[in-house]
Parts: structure tokens; C-alpha cells; sequence
């Protein structure tokens, strides 16, 4: 529903006001905006519960009471729309499960608050995420130096010690002198080392502490795995797909969030995002074992790998077709093919960049042609060996006659017109000996210059031989993959497909958390960039780069006449 069903008057205030005094209404929620298609503008859910005879329907602790959820403001954003994360909607779903305040997202209103607040249900009005205003120190504007209140405020202290940073690695002490009135006061400057705002991330991505916190989380991690993995291996037999995502649900929380480093609903958002691209692949495992699952992934490559009959356009169909080269079981299986590829595909590289080195010879020249734009335009199409080539054929051409011509006079005795044949016949053969030696000088400057070019496009000629039998190979390559692959499935035993299965499972729940670990990262480094971006350049740096401005401003209006 539209936000203005919460709070308008007239009839909607009647129908609020009816709902809520039947005690049907129980949560509101508040979406963010530009999250359904075709529309920009925030939404909200209304969670109601029909009554029962007499009775409210909702749970006997929850009647005469209304939760309100401010989720607007946790998402991420899309190129087209937006969309919740797998932790916001773990964050809604256990939030109105516990059905219990959260400061700054949720409340829980009475009925008769409402009822004095005119049955008003902007969700804002109860539960405000509005973030505290931005500290400012008037006095470290003037003269730099970093507060150390802002440095030590709630919110930054809470993300620092959670990733594990000290900020004394990030700050030294300002000198007692520096601090003028504000003596009682305490500022820092940032560390000597760190000169340049882009050594800030690298500053903080080494800290010890940092390390050291996010390799507690890892180790735990894996500890977790290797004691609830048992759980996945017995789903072929237990069948119980939903009570394992529960319970790796709850002992996860259990091991990570008393570290620190994420929130219980990132925490949680590690297991959900897993299990949702994951989960097609465990409801396989459920109904054919690991070795069926590992067959499945077989047969979706080889299937992937063969041609649509109903498209005859190759493009398209590559366009249409992820790469079957990329799934996750290729690397593990047959690591030594991947290496082949990898050369190959490496030799196709090299082999192009010197092609594409010898086509651009001289384009600078080109692109110097014209000064209105069209000599880079033209830049972009030259190619020296074209040139090249061109130059050849119009050359071997320009000379195709008289070379006949020589050919003719050349000819043997029973060759028309040749100076044999005039000999033989016995005439006068001065005029064609004479013609000969002419048409020889003529086209030698000219065969000079072929020689000349075919020798420059020997090496150009080399590379494209080459580059087409390296394509050649990659394709064979190519071709024999999925015989390959089949051969490599072929030889695993079943304890085997198990060890593989786990592991990448495994791998891919760590690609999740270390996503989830950078991006808190991200968070502690940006909040230090903005120390920087505050406080590092003061009020007396912009009136001294002020004045210089003006200083060299007067000289060149001194120097243009305009002033003595």
C-alpha cells in the first residue's frame, strides 16, 4: 500500500480507525522506495488478522498492541530498481517475529496511543531511523586536528572495536601547544606515515587488529562447518532439507555474532544468501545423493555445451549461453584442462597484442592529420598492415602489363612477338631489345619496393599463421572438454563426490562471509576517510591557496595591462 493510507483523513481515518479498534491490525511495515516495477515512490505492508467470533485474532500477547517497522532505509540499489538483501528481509521476518521494540527500526504502539495520536500511522512518528545529526568542531575547522569525542562517539567506537581497529594506529596526539582555547579539549592528527588519503585503506587493511579479528571469524567459521557438516551429509537419508537450514540458521548466529564483527541480521544474511544459491543444488542432493548431483552438473554442462538446433546463429546462441567453462565443478575436476585453456587462451592474447602492435605502427601520424577531431576518428581505423597490403596489390598491379609485356619479349623462339622469334624469322630485333631494357628499368624501382613491403609483412604474415593454429588448438581443446570431464566424474567414488560437494559448498559459504567481511571493512575505512575529508584541510589552508590565487591573478592582470 502507499504511505498515505497511514495517515490521511476522511474515509481512510474511518477504516484506520475501525481496524484498529477491532484489533485487527498488526504490524505496519515500512518499505523502501523504488522496490516494485514501475513504481518510485515508498510502500508499506499492513499485516492484519481477521477476528475470531468475539475475539481478536492476533496471539493473546500481542492483542491491543501494533508493531511498527521502519525498513526504508536497508537496502540495496539496482540499476533499474531496488531491491532487500538477505539479511533486510531476515531482519523484517525476526523482528516481527519477536514482535518487540528496536531502536531506531521498530515500536510497539498501543491502541490507545494511537487512539491520542488521532489514529495517525506514519510509521516515522514511531519508529524514526533519521541518522543523529553530524558533529562539527568549529575550533578544528580553523586550526586541523581530528576531535577525539567524534573519534571515541558511540557509533564509530561500536564499528572500530567490532572489525577490531585501534584508532591510535590511525591518529597520534596533537601537541598540548596547538590546542589554544580549546584546551580541555583533546584533537589528533593523523598518523605521520599516513600522507595521502589513499593510504588510509591500505592503513587500515593491515592493521593488526583487523587481521587478526577477521582471521577469529574465518577459524570459526571453519570450526562451525566441520561440526554441522555432518547435517549435509546426511540429507540424502534424513530428507529433512528445511530443519537443516534452521538449524544452521541458529548454530551459525550462535558461533559469529559473540564475535563481534557482523550484527546477528548479517550474520544470518551470510546463511540465507548461501542457502538461497544453493538451494536447487541441495534439493538435488536430497533426492540423488552426492554422485547424482555431481551427475546433474554433468549433464547441465554437456547440455550447455551443445548447439540449439533451433538457432542458427552462433552469436546469439554464445550471447544466450553462460560459460560452462565457470561452473564450480570444472576447477576441482579437471584442474590440468583448465591449465591448457588458461596457456592457450594466454598464447591467443599475445599472439593478438602483436598483431594489433604492428597494424597500429605510424597511427600517430594519422591521428595528427586533422585538427577538427577527424584524425582521431581516422586514428581508430588505421591499420598499418592493411596500408600495407594495399599498397602491395595496386603496386603488383600498376606493373601487371609491362610485366606481361617483359614476359612476351622474353619468350621462347616459337613465342609471337618475342626477340627470339623475330631473330629466328630473321628480322631486326634492336627496337624490342631496346623496349625490353626500357620496360626493365621501368618496373625495377617498383619490384624494389614489393620486396621491400613483403619483407616488412613476413613477421605480420608469421603472426596471423600462428594465431590461427592457436585458435585452432583452443577450439579442439574445447571440443574434447566434457569427453574430458565425463572421463574425470567417471573415476570418483562416491565418498569421493561427497568430499567434492561439501567442499565447494564449503568455499562458497566462505565467498559469502568474506563478502559480508569486506563490506563492514569498507564501513570502517569510509569512516575514516571522512575524518579526512572533514577535518584535514582547515580554514587557514583555504585562505593561504586563496591568496595565492589572487597573488598569481594580480600578475596576470598586470601583466595584461589592466592593472599598474
Amino acid at each position: 500500500m502507499p504511505h498515505g493510507v497511514l495517515f490521511r483523513s476522511g474515509d481512510e481515518k474511518k477504516i484506520r480507525k475501525g481496524f484498529i479498534d477491532s484489533d485487527e491490525l498488526e504490524a505496519i511495515i515500512s518499505l523502501p522506495p523504488n522496490l516494485f516495477y514501475g513504481t518510485g515512490i515508498p510502500a508499506c505492508i499492513l499485516v492484519m488478522r481477521a477476528r475470531l467470533l468475539d475475539s481478536s485474532g492476533k496471539p493473546p500477547d500481542r492483542r491491543g498492541r501494533i508493531l511498527f517497522i521502519n525498513a526504508d532505509a536497508e537496502y540495496a540499489q539496482g540499476r533499474a530498481q531496488n531491491y532487500l538483501r538477505p539479511e533486510d528481509i531476515q531482519k523484517i521476518a525476526t523482528t516481527y517475529h519477536k514482535f518487540e521494540d528496536v531502536p531506531g527500526y521498530a515500536c510497539v504502539v498501543t491502541r490507545t496511543q494511537l487512539a491520542k495520536e488521532d489514529y495517525n500511522c506514519n510509521v516515522r512518528r514511531y519508529a524514526d531511523n533519521a541518522p543523529p545529526p553530524e558533529m562539527h568542531d568549529v575550533r578544528a575547522h580553523i586550526l586541523g586536528g581530528v576531535p577525539q569525542r567524534e573519534i571515541e562517539a558511540k557509533t564509530n567506537r561500536k564499528l572500530f572495536e567490532a572489525h577490531g581497529l585501534e584508532p591510535m594506529n590511525i591518529f597520534v596526539p596533537r601537541e598540548q601547544a596547538d590546542r589554544g582555547n580549546g584546551a580541555g579539549e583533546a584533537y589528533f592528527d593523523f598518523h605521520p606515515k599516513l600522507d595521502d588519503r589513499r593510504t588510509l585503506k591500505t592503513a587500515v587493511e593491515a592493521d593488526e587488529g583487523v587481521r587478526a579479528k577477521e582471521t577469529l571469524l574465518n577459524g570459526a567459521t571453519f570450526e562451525w562447518w566441520e561440526q554441522h557438516k555432518a547435517l549435509l551429509s546426511q540429507l540424502p537419508d534424513s530428507r529433512r532439507l528445511m530443519d537443516v537450514r534452521n538449524e544452521l540458521l541458529r548454530s551459525f548466529n550462535q558461533t559469529i555474532t559473540p564475535l563481534g564483527l557482523l550484527n546477528t541480521y548479517k550474520v544470518d544474511g551470510v546463511i540465507v544468501s548461501w542457502w538461497n544459491e544453493n538451494q536447487y543444488d541441495l534439493k538435488g542432493l536430497v533426492a540423488q545423493g552426492f554422485g547424482g548431483l555431481i551427475d546433474s552438473w554433468v549433464a547441465s554442462i554437456r547440455a550447455a555445451m551443445e548447439p540449439d538446433e533451433d538457432d542458427d546463429d552462433e552469436e546469439t546462441q554464445r550471447g544466450d549461453r553462460y560459460d560452462p567453462l565457470t561452473h564450480k565443478l570444472v576447477k576441482p575436476l579437471v584442474p590440468e584442462y583448465l591449465d591448457e585453456l588458461n596457456r592457450a587462451e594466454a598464447l591467443i592474447a599475445e599472439l593478438q597484442a602483436e598483431k594489433k602492435e604492428f597494424e597500429s605502427r605510424g597511427d600517430s601520424d594519422v591521428g595528427d592529420e586533422n585538427s577538427d577531431g577527424e584524425g582521431e576518428e581516422a586514428a581508430e581505423d588505421y591499420n598499418y598492415a592493411k596500408d600495407l597490403e594495399r599498397e602491395l596489390r595496386e603496386l603488383k598491379y600498376s606493373i601487371k602489363p609491362s610485366k606481361a609485356r617483359i614476359k612476351t619479349l622474353g619468350g621462347g623462339a616459337r613465342t609471337k612477338g618475342s626477340i627470339a622469334n623475330a631473330g629466328r624469322a630473321g628480322e631486326d630485333a634492336t627496337e624490342l631489345e631496346a623496349e625490353l631494357e626500357a620496360l626493365k628499368a621501368e618496373i625495377a624501382p617498383v619490384e624494389q619496393r614489393i620486396e621491400e613491403i613483403e619483407a616488412e609483412l613476413k613477421p605480420y604474415k608469421e603472426i596471423k599463421e600462428k594465431l590461427t593454429a592457436a585458435r585452432r588448438e583452443f577450439r579442439e581443446l574445447k571440443n574434447r572438454f566434457i569427453e574430458r570431464l565425463e572421463e574425470a566424474r567417471a573415476r570418483l567414488t562416491e565418498a569421493e563426490c561427497e568430499e567434492l560437494v561439501l567442499n565447494l559448498l564449503r568455499e562458497n559459504l566462505a565467498a559469502y562471509l568474506d563478502s559480508y567481511i569486506t563490506a563492514h571493512r569498507q564501513e570502517v575505512i569510509s569512516a575514516v576517510e571522512h575524518f579526512w575529508d572533514k577535518y584535514r584541510v582547515t580554514l587557514g589552508d583555504i585562505e593561504r591557496e586563496r591568496d595565492a590565487a589572487m597573488t598569481e591573478l594580480e600578475k596576470f592582470t598586470a601583466a595584461l595591462g589592466y592593472t599598474s
